[in-house]
């Protein structure tokens, strides 16, 4: 949800760029398809998975088949990091 968050504020701040910098359309388009391309690399990272490096450079060296990219997408999103629990003891 956060993530999705994050990328609806950077939405909105590529739109504002664009609005007041028309010329610059490239650069922005640019960013933001570097941005999706690692998408997910940033979402392993996030949540902690323990292959995060190996999603990493499978994604930096075969991300650019769609294939290979949405393996990864879905190896970083299904991961679900161990919940740990904590219980509090108090003394009287």
């Amino acid at each position: 949800m956060r993530v999705l968050l994050n990328l609806l504020l950077f939405i909105v701040v590529v739109l504002a760029v664009l609005w007041f910098l028309p010329f610059s359309l490239f650069l922005v388009l640019a960013f933001i398809l570097l941005l999706l391309y690692f998408l997910p690399s940033y979402i392993a990272f996030k949540k902690h998975h323990p292959n995060s490096i190996f999603i990493f450079i499978i994604n930096l060296l075969f991300g650019f088949t769609l294939i290979v990219w949405l393996v990864c997408l879905i190896l970083a999103i299904v991961y679900n990091p161990p919940v740990k629990v904590v219980e509090h003891h108090y003394h009287n």
